[in-house]
């Protein structure tokens, strides 16, 4: 299955998952007002911040609401449209994974596309952050950074949640880590140092899905450039590797369990 006609698949996939939001519009407002307001007050929490210490190892308010506007951005897109990346562990441990592998296409893309209403809250209010603080010079650094997050997102995710073949019962430990990600990327860099910044950039990369980008905007360096693409590539590679490993455990798994 190619690129193209795995393009394909997605834009029709989410043309029927739109479709079917839309025939719950006062839900689907609800839950994506809502999380719009739930960002609006922790970046508050931080305008507050800033309002009493000035400054957090040379980075302000400016520097956080970017970062903010990254991950919120970054984070809708991965959640908002491929929020099961997170739930692979616990379709793993419930069985669940028996039905996608019945699907034409790419069994991994079946398995990750769900529609998540909420974070299209996160999505809106990231947008709308960056047209307030993004300059206009690296609006195309916002929207690269803003694809790279949510592609790092959905690859953490599917590592993590693909341990679960191995290891079992592993969907609340899978959690934990991606929540975790999470937090780590929403804070800003200038707050870790030494081994701890060089572990969240490269090795457990939080970092690159934020933190990276906004170190960018303020000295930007096609060498970080080339890491930050680099890393996330090398994580969406690790994914897709580490996925149809364990799926060929399952596979196995259940044969062997129909034959008992």
């Amino acid at each position: 299955m190619g690129v193209r006609s795995n393009f394909a698949f997605i834009v029709k996939y989410f043309q029927l998952e739109l479709a079917a939001a839309m025939e719950y519009k006062a839900n689907f407002l609800i839950q994506s007002v809502g999380m719009f307001f739930n960002d609006v007050f922790w970046v508050f929490f931080w305008w507050l911040f800033f309002q009493r210490f000035g400054n957090l190892n040379g980075w302000g308010f400016n520097e956080v609401a970017i970062l903010w506007a990254i991950t919120t951005t970054s984070f809708g897109l991965c959640s908002g449209f491929f929020n099961s990346s997170g739930k692979i562990a616990r379709h793993i441990e419930e069985g669940k994974l028996d039905y996608y592998l019945t699907l034409p296409k790419n069994v991994l893309l079946h398995v990750i596309s769900r529609f998540n209403y909420p974070a299209i809250g996160d999505l809106a209010f990231g947008i709308c952050v960056a047209f307030f603080f993004v300059p206009a010079q690296h609006a195309w650094l916002f929207v690269v950074s803003s694809l790279l997050g949510a592609l790092m997102l959905i690859s953490f995710g599917i590592v993590v949640n693909s341990l679960g073949f191995w290891f079992g019962r592993f969907k609340e430990a899978a959690s934990a880590s991606r929540d975790c990600f999470l937090i780590i990327s929403s804070y800003p860099l200038s707050i870790f140092g030494g081994l701890t910044k060089f572990f969240i950039i490269f090795i457990f990369p939080a970092g690159m899905v934020s933190g990276v980008p906004v170190a960018l905007m303020r000295d930007f360096s096609w060498v970080w450039m080339g890491y930050m693409v680099g890393v996330t590539l090398g994580f969406f590679l690790l994914a897709i590797g580490m996925f149809y490993a364990g799926l060929k455990r399952y596979e196995s798994g259940n044969t062997i369990m129909m034959r008992g």
